[in-house]
Order: C-alpha cells, then structure tokens, then sequence
C-alpha cells in the first residue's frame, strides 16, 4: 500500500527481489523501516508493506532508496539475474513501483503546501 488508493502488487518473487535490492539503500538509523521490509521478506504468507502511515520524509528516503536499488539493478543487467529472460518484466515493474511512489510523494507535498 503506497498511499491511501494507491497500491502495487507483483508476484512473490518481484516484491522479495525489489525488496532485497532496495533495502540497502535504506539509510542507517531507519531500523523500523528495514525490520518491517526485512520481517516481509521472511513471513511465508501474502507479502504487503504499507506505506500510507509513513512521514513525507520517511516516503522521501524510500523513493530514494528504491531509486538507487534500480539503478543497481540496471546496472547489474540481465546477466547477473537468476533467469534473464524475466529481467525486461521485473526492470519494468520496478520502475513501475518507482513511478507510483513518486506520484504519491508528489501529491503529499502538494497538499501539504496547501
């Protein structure tokens, strides 16, 4: 859940490896974040983090973090995927998640300003 509308929902495996690409990014000092994406990784059940309770500066550090996981992805290519052929749809989804997250952080500080 990314924001009150607006949510994101993949496969198992693209959540996880979205997950595991961008929790490094995650800043020191943001250990409630990284617990909560790390303990979503782990439980054998439907995986879903939410989002929508977080501060407009906690979004911030999250769009950035998945930024820099992508780019790491881009960077890596195909090659370093488990199965290249599901590269090209998973770079895809992941910068779908990017976009979202980015309207929404858009929309926060708009209506903050107002």
């Amino acid at each position: 859940m990314i924001g009150e509308n607006e949510s994101w929902s993949v496969a198992t495996w693209v959540f996880s490896h979205v997950l595991r690409q961008t929790i490094p990014f995650i800043p020191p000092g943001n250990k409630r974040l990284v617990l909560e994406l790390e303990q979503e990784m782990l439980d054998d059940r439907l995986h879903y983090v939410d989002l929508s309770h977080t501060t407009i500066a906690e979004k911030q550090m999250f769009l950035d973090a998945l930024k820099r996981g992508l780019e790491q992805t881009t960077r890596d290519g195909a090659d370093a995927f488990a199965d290249p052929e599901f590269y090209p749809g998973f770079v895809d989804r992941f910068r779908e998640l990017v976009d979202l997250c980015s309207r929404q952080l858009n929309m926060a500080h708009e209506s903050d300003a107002h």
